[in-house]
């Protein structure tokens, strides 16, 4: 039956259970995943077991990821050829305990955008994401290699720049392809825009340089920081200014906008969609040991990937049909909510003596009692 069922010694939650509970937890705090379980469930379990099932799922996915990166898992099927290849990175510092912090790094690879309506969906999405960059860079490669052919591919990636996620890191993930273009992560120019510009106090002029930075107009770039330096009053204000305009020279080549780059006029825009896993690992003030945040992790990947389920069912046994009618009812049972009966313990009695001690009866309760 614990074969059929995919347990593990010593364990009495199956595969499904683990994924659901973990989705639950996924999206909320252990207390609260624990609370709807029970509250929805015949199960009575605490936020201490959310826990660590969160980082038994977490433990297996990241193993299943290990075996994605083998040439043998995809077995004999054909390299996709996408005429674009949209690849982002990015990386998230949270607390860890007790103390100091940890970095989340991320990296997402998609083929295309989907058109619903008015939304846009990327599709052939995958993400990797882990404590250790490297151990991340070396999964994505080998994901890279085991399900596509870039020889005419043309590769966009997207990035804010920082340590780690520089132009050559990509430059290396897009060899062999027809085409590199790398971008400068739009929300974090305009972000490095009104960090240095907070001082300034006639906002139309930080509009119109947002506005002269996405039109890629360098002289209007120009004008508008010299009409900024005249603003500013004090030796701190003229080195944000200083410092903006390094950081908009610096990195000019990558701002320009997709519309405006020779070639790519048919690519819909699909970058810029680099989740930081923020809301979950870094709100409300909250901590994670290495183990606990790396599973955590763990799992937004494979809920995003839409496999962590696949994950968990790869040692589940199959079951032939033949067999499965003497399995039916034992299963039956086994899913029926017990009749909860108290334990009442040990009983501890004791024979009383009103007499002297040495009185028979005294005697006889005292051996007893021995």
């Amino acid at each position: 039956m614990d074969n059929i069922l995919g347990l593990s010694p010593y364990q009495r939650y199956s595969p499904l259970l683990l994924y659901s509970v973990t989705k639950v937890a996924a999206g909320s705090v252990y207390r609260a995943a624990a609370e709807a379980v029970n509250t929805l469930t015949s199960l009575d379990i605490s936020h201490q077991t959310v826990g660590r099932m969160v980082r038994t799922v977490g433990d297996k996915y990241a193993q299943y990821e290990e075996s994605q990166a083998n040439p043998a898992f995809c077995g004999d099927e054909p390299l996709e050829k996408p005429k674009y290849l949209f690849i982002e990175g990015d990386g998230v510092l949270m607390k860890g305990q007790p103390k100091g912090s940890v970095e989340v790094h991320r990296f997402q690879v998609a083929t295309g955008v989907k058109q619903i309506g008015k939304r846009r969906i990327l599709t052939g999405f995958h993400v990797f994401a882990g404590f250790d960059r490297k151990h991340v860079l070396e999964l994505l490669e080998a994901y890279l290699d085991n399900h596509y052919d870039l020889f005419r591919c043309t590769v966009l990636s997207n990035s804010d720049g920082g340590s780690g996620y520089t132009k050559d890191v990509f430059d290396k993930l897009a060899e062999g392809s027809r085409r590199h273009e790398h971008f400068r992560d739009r929300y974090h120019v305009n972000e490095k825009i009104r960090q240095r510009l907070g001082w300034v106090r006639k906002r139309g002029m930080v509009d119109c340089l947002h506005h002269k930075v996405w039109q890629h107009d360098l002289e209007g770039v120009h004008c508008c920081q010299d009409m900024l330096e005249g603003e500013a009053s004090t030796a701190e204000e003229e080195e944000n200014v200083r410092k903006l305009r390094a950081y908009l020279e610096r990195n000019w080549e990558c701002l320009t906008p997709l519309p405006l780059r020779e070639g790519l006029e048919d690519c819909r825009k699909g970058l810029g969609t680099c989740e930081s896993y923020t809301y979950r690992m870094k709100k409300q003030g909250r901590r994670w040991s290495y183990r606990g945040g790396l599973a955590m992790v763990k799992v937004i990947s494979g809920l995003k990937n839409a496999d962590l389920e696949q994950a968990l069912a790869g040692d589940l046994c199959v079951m032939p049909l033949k067999t499965r009618k003497e399995y039916r009812n034992a299963v039956r049972e086994a899913v029926k909510k017990p009749i909860f009966v108290p334990h009442v313990g040990t009983h501890q009695c004791r024979i009383a003596n009103y007499g002297p001690s040495r009185s028979p009866m005294g005697q006889l309760a005292a051996a007893l009692n021995w």
